[in-house]
C-alpha cells in the first residue's frame, strides 16, 4: 500500500489488513490508473480470494458469497492460476465451494486436480453455531431495543402455522468434531451486528494488503 495513501486523509473510513495468500505476489496485480495516479491493486478474482482469507473473523461468509455471485464473468484461466498459486487450503475451498453454489459456467473450466486443497475431508456438511440456551422473544427484542437505542414498533398476534413454542440450537456435532462451543452472549452478539450494522449502511471501506 503506497505511503501516500495510508497518510492521506479520505472521506470514509478503512481497515487496512495485511495477507500472504500467493507463491507469486504479483499474481492477479492489474495497473489501474487515475489522472495521473497509477497504482496496482487486485483483479476481481484475487480480490475475492482477499476478503475470503478474512472469513469468519473479519469478513461475513454471507457477505463474502453475495460477492460470488456477481462474479459471473471471470476468466477460468485466469481462476485457474489464482487457485494453483494460493496458499491458503482455506480460501481454495471456500472459493470453489462460493463458485460451483452460484452456478458460474467459468466454474466447470477448472481443473482441481491441478490445486492443492489438502488432505483432509472434502465433502461439506452443515453445523449449527449458536448458543443451546433458548432466549425469550421478548427478551430477544428487548436485548436489540437496548443495543441500537431505539423502541421496536410491536403487534402482537396469535400462534402463527409453523410458530413453535420452543426451540435451541443443537451444537453437540460441532463441539465433538472442533472441540468449540459457542460463548457469546445474546448482548455481546446483537450489541456486535448493531455496530457491524450500522457500519456497513454508512459506507465504511475495506481495504486488503
Amino acid at each position: 500500500m503506497p505511503s501516500w495513501f495510508i497518510k492521506s486523509k479520505w472521506d470514509k473510513e478503512f481497515q487496512l489488513f495485511k495477507r500472504s495468500l500467493f507463491k507469486n505476489d504479483s499474481v492477479g496485480l492489474v495497473d489501474y490508473q487515475d489522472i495521473s495516479i497509477k497504482v496496482k491493486i487486485s483483479s476481481l478474482g484475487r480480490a475475492m480470494m482477499e476478503c475470503l482469507s478474512l472469513c469468519p473473523d473479519d469478513f461475513s461468509l454471507a457477505e463474502a458469497y453475495d460477492l460470488m455471485e456477481g462474479l459471473s464473468t471471470l476468466r477460468p484461466e485466469q481462476v485457474q492460476e489464482l487457485l494453483e498459486e494460493c496458499t491458503s487450503i482455506k480460501v481454495k475451498r471456500l472459493f470453489l465451494y462460493f463458485a460451483e453454489r452460484a452456478g458460474h459456467s467459468w466454474f466447470k473450466y477448472i481443473d482441481q486436480t491441478k490445486i492443492n486443497l489438502g488432505s483432509g475431508n472434502r465433502r461439506y456438511r452443515i453445523y449449527n453455531i449458536g448458543s443451546s440456551s433458548p432466549v425469550r422473544l421478548m427478551d430477544y427484542i428487548e436485548t436489540l431495543e437496548k443495543v441500537l437505542g431505539k423502541k421496536a414498533a410491536k403487534e402482537f398476534l396469535p400462534m402463527q402455522p409453523g410458530d413453535v413454542l420452543n426451540t435451541y440450537c443443537d451444537v453437540s456435532d460441532l463441539e465433538k468434531e472442533f472441540g468449540y462451543r459457542p460463548s457469546t452472549t445474546l448482548e455481546e452478539g446483537l450489541k456486535a451486528f448493531a455496530e457491524w450494522y450500522k457500519s456497513y449502511y454508512q459506507g465504511s471501506l475495506l481495504l486488503i494488503q
